[in-house]
């Protein structure tokens, strides 16, 4: 049992992660100071909450309220530095356990509120894959009409595919059991990838 401590990089013991957060954060509070619209949101931003654990998200790094007609919207965001977004990665999990957390709370609008992971560095290839299964989830009629796309050749591809396996096999975690393809396709929609 070796008690010395492993060498950390600079960027983690130089808070590299919080300060990273820390921007993120200002810009939206940047969005509220000066009635302008929430980044990712057509609408316009009416408050923020840092750290919202307290009021019940389990996506807590930030919780956009937005104005909504009459009512309130809101964008949820999970603030990591970098992450790998496969099944087998620790904090990809952590984040679409999260999401499917909250994505299920009653006051969660499935049609219209969003929730965010925001990140500087994930890989082209997940990063378009994410984009595409939101893109095409939004685009669809129903949840058939979303599964033919993704497995459509040459207007989707393997890593598409591989993508939307690591997101149902992570809300499989949280769920407990597989979800249903109407699930899936309604996560798809109100999960969004931030750069």
């Amino acid at each position: 049992k070796n008690s010395i401590s492993k060498i950390s990089n600079a960027f983690s013991t130089g808070g590299g992660g919080v300060n990273f957060e820390q921007q993120i954060q200002a810009m939206f509070l940047l969005s509220l100071l000066i009635d302008g619209f929430c980044p990712a949101m057509n609408e316009q931003t009416k408050k923020v909450h840092f750290q919202a654990k307290h009021l019940g998200y389990d996506v807590d790094d930030l919780v956009v309220i937005i104005y909504r007609n009459e009512s309130e919207g809101k964008m949820l965001c999970q603030i990591k530095h970098s992450i790998t977004a496969t099944e087998k990665d620790k904090t990809f999990q952590e984040v679409i356990c999260a999401a499917w957390n909250d994505f299920n709370k009653e006051d969660f609008d499935r049609d219209r509120d969003r929730i965010s992971l925001v990140t500087a560095q994930i890989s082209n290839k997940a990063q378009q894959s994410l984009r595409f299964l939101h893109a095409e989830a939004i685009g669809s009629i129903d949840a058939e009409a979303f599964m033919e796309k993704i497995d459509m050749p040459v207007f989707s591809n393997d890593d598409n595919k591989k993508m939307l396996a690591a997101i149902k096999e992570c809300i499989s975690l949280a769920k407990g059991c597989e979800p249903t393809n109407e699930e899936v396709w309604k996560f798809c929609k109100a999960f969004i990838l931030l750069l």
